[in-house]
């Protein structure tokens, strides 16, 4: 592999330090279906995701992070037909268990009902994340 060392990229209109594309740029993100066996649809830098409860899901990532710094960004759609809101919420638990720390490899996302009666967390099929960190 080579290396391309330039202080600046430019597409001849616009330039930008290569540190903001470096630091800058999310390190991992992923689209995935959270109903019934969770699975993927499209991901950069995702190699798995795992199923732990209702509304639970962890993203395995195939190149870790330096550090458990990083940070997570997470949003998923809301219900159809009905004014509930859903929630996607990064190392959290609704029902008020300790979150789930993440690791430099592994960090979990719930996704929660809100404004009804049965909020909670829930199942979601349209499910959204990326972290942001200085990979290992």
């Amino acid at each position: 592999m080579s290396t391309l060392n330039v202080s600046n990229i430019s597409d001849g209109t616009d330039t930008v330090a290569t540190g903001y594309v470096v630091n800058g740029s999310a390190k991992t993100w992923v689209n995935y279906d959270g109903t019934g066996t969770p699975s993927i649809r499209d991901s950069l830098n995702a190699s798995s995701i795992t199923d732990h409860a209702i509304g639970q899901t962890s993203i395995t990532v195939s190149s870790g992070f330096a550090n458990v710094n990083y940070s997570v960004c997470a949003s998923c759609s809301t219900e159809s037909g009905t004014n509930t809101g859903k929630i996607a919420m990064p190392f959290t638990s609704h029902t008020g268990a300790s979150p789930a720390a993440p690791t430099t490899t592994n960090f979990r996302i719930a996704t929660v009902r809100t404004g009804s009666q049965d909020a909670g967390e829930a199942d979601n099929p349209y499910n959204l994340a990326s972290a942001f960190g200085d990979l290992a």
